[in-house]
């Protein structure tokens, strides 16, 4: 079983999504107006933050398209 714990991430986060193949998380702030991509380490579960991008506030969702 992995260790549960928290991690600070934007203000009130409201939406967030893992890609496809459970290598990113992008958690978007309700009330912070930026979103931030994590990376996901697949033993442990720890996420390290790769970029926080300013996009407005009132942040409610997010989606990952495949722009293949």
């Amino acid at each position: 079983m992995l260790p549960t714990y928290r991690m600070q991430t934007e203000l009130q986060p409201r939406g967030f999504r893992i890609d496809p193949n459970g290598k990113f998380l992008v958690v978007a702030g309700e009330k912070s107006g930026w979103i931030s991509a994590y990376r996901i380490d697949k033993q442990t579960g720890d996420l390290d933050l790769l970029s926080r991008h300013l996009v407005g506030k009132g942040a409610a969702w997010v989606v990952i398209a495949d722009c293949r």
